[in-house]
């Protein structure tokens, strides 16, 4: 059981039992969404090498995240250290992308035409992540990984026709990263928390009956300072699910900001 630590005395129960159940369904549903969104490629993609090549730089991110999660899986395997795959590959389901990419990205997917730019950044970026995904889950739960790669709804690179099975397949990861990943601390540094703070505020703002949803929310960012990353890189309403970003490097007084329905200050921020 890979959900264990198999060096020691392994417990077995109805309530662990179902745990590991949520768990290996959170990790099917990831793979779901992947492939459902995938079924609707536009017309024009007909291999790897038409998928776009530049892509927003949360997209960098999130596959930046999952290099790091592959090579960090592969290590593992290697020193027969399963544990620590199964529980990193959950969080990345989990917290990565069910509760952050999937969630910026569904407007998109479910709204934008098929030849719109940012859905097939978008596209591209799933694609990479099912090539990952599969790569950590082929030795793990190989009854799942073989589900998800004989219903890959295209038959390019990833699922060519010659090769039957999954457990046949050796591929290496090609990911599209930025030529500076130094660019990506924009995310770690500033958009995170920056996310996490706003999130609070708008469920003040929920519970208050101020709003309804935050996409009526119009937010007001105050900077401390001067500073040197150009935070204009981000679309913070599409991140952040909200009707408006106003953006200001000068502290304002915040007894004369506009008190008016869904309309929000928060905390000040250093990029």
């Amino acid at each position: 059981m890979i959900s264990c630590d198999f060096t020691k005395e392994v417990k077995v129960s109805i309530p662990i039992l179902e745990k590991v159940r949520e768990s290996y369904q959170k990790i099917r549903n990831t793979l779901r969404f992947l492939l459902g969104n995938l079924a609707n490629l536009p017309p024009e993609i007909k291999s790897q090498k038409d998928l776009e090549e530049k892509l927003d730089l949360v997209d960098y991110y999130i596959l930046h995240k999952l290099e790091k999660l592959v090579a960090e899986s592969q290590k593992n395997y290697n020193e027969y250290n399963f544990n620590p795959v199964y529980f990193s590959l959950l969080n990345f389901c989990i917290n990565d992308l069910s509760s952050f990419y999937f969630e910026i990205s569904k407007d998109s997917l479910y709204c934008d035409h098929l030849y719109f730019q940012r859905r097939k950044q978008i596209i591209t970026t799933l694609y990479y992540l099912l090539q990952g995904l599969l790569k950590i889950i082929a030795p793990i739960l190989p009854f799942l990984a073989e589900e998800v790669y004989q219903s890959i709804p295209f038959r390019f690179d990833l699922a060519v026709p010659q090769e039957e099975s999954i457990q046949l397949k050796n591929y290496s990861l090609n990911l599209p990263l930025p030529d500076n990943e130094k660019e990506l601390e924009l995310i770690t540094v500033f958009f995170l928390p920056l996310r996490q703070e706003v999130y609070q505020t708008l469920e003040k703002a929920r519970q208050e009956k101020i709003i309804n949803t935050n996409s009526q929310a119009h937010l007001t960012i105050n900077l401390k300072g001067k500073n040197s990353q150009n935070y204009s890189k981000l679309n913070l309403e599409e991140l952040l699910l909200v009707a408006k970003v106003v953006v200001s490097e000068k502290k304002e007084n915040n007894e004369q900001m506009d008190k008016s329905l869904s309309s929000y200050v928060c905390q000040e921020y250093n990029l």
